[in-house]
């Protein structure tokens, strides 16, 4: 894209630079991704399809979003941003960050939410290939969020389907990220199996191959 740029010191050029930068390829994927997230969430959530046939497509362990609390509604939403944010560091670094991380950075929703009175506290576990974000909330009412996520033993191996939990990195490893709710425990041990440690699977429509 060609912009016109008049011809000023060297000093305002880069002041107006960095204010003006355009974003790069990466950051437009970024917001591109956001969007589509936020897009599909709220058509999910205002869409009234045939409730018998999304029942029967859900497995027991798994609730679409909008059949969940108004206030988990938003962490999940928030969960889906921030996620984007944690895979693009996952790609470059090549470990997931820790909570501190994108809290700093402000990404949802790791970072205080001013408008969330019911604070949580993000804790990060891994144990090989398997990572675990769990948010136990400050309050007794709201409900714990774990954030599941399973790389590949074979980071060749090739890809499935996109969905939003079918995910691959910017290098191309193939990962399965999904999110989980339950009835705050404080329990903050690794999670491989969460149905049976009681959590729940939040989706944003049923899933064609869960």
């Amino acid at each position: 894209m060609l912009v016109f740029e008049p011809q000023v010191t060297d000093s305002a050029r880069t002041a107006v630079t960095r204010e003006i930068r355009a974003p790069s390829a990466r950051e437009e994927a970024v917001l591109v991704a956001r969007v589509t997230v936020a897009t599909v969430v709220a058509v999910v959530l205002t869409s009234k399809g045939p409730a018998k046939e999304t029942a029967a497509a859900l497995l027991p362990h798994q609730v679409l979003v909008q059949d969940v609390s108004k206030p988990d509604q938003r962490t999940y939403r928030a969960l889906r941003e921030g996620l984007l944010e944690a895979e693009r560091l996952r790609s470059e670094a090549g470990d997931w960050p820790d909570p501190e991380q994108l809290a700093s950075l402000g990404i949802p929703p790791f970072a205080p939410d001013p408008i969330d009175r019911d604070a949580y506290t993000w804790t990060k576990t891994t144990r090989d290939l398997v990572t675990n974000y769990l948010g136990s909330p400050a309050s007794n009412d709201r409900s714990e969020l774990l954030v599941l996520v399973q790389e590949p033993f074979d980071p060749k191996a090739p890809a499935p389907s996109n969905d939003e939990v079918h995910r691959a990195l910017n290098d191309g490893t193939p990962i399965h990220v999904s999110i989980w709710l339950r009835k705050k425990r404080g329990s903050v041990r690794l999670v491989e199996n969460p149905p049976a440690e009681g959590f729940v699977q939040i989706l944003s429509q049923p899933l064609r191959n869960p």
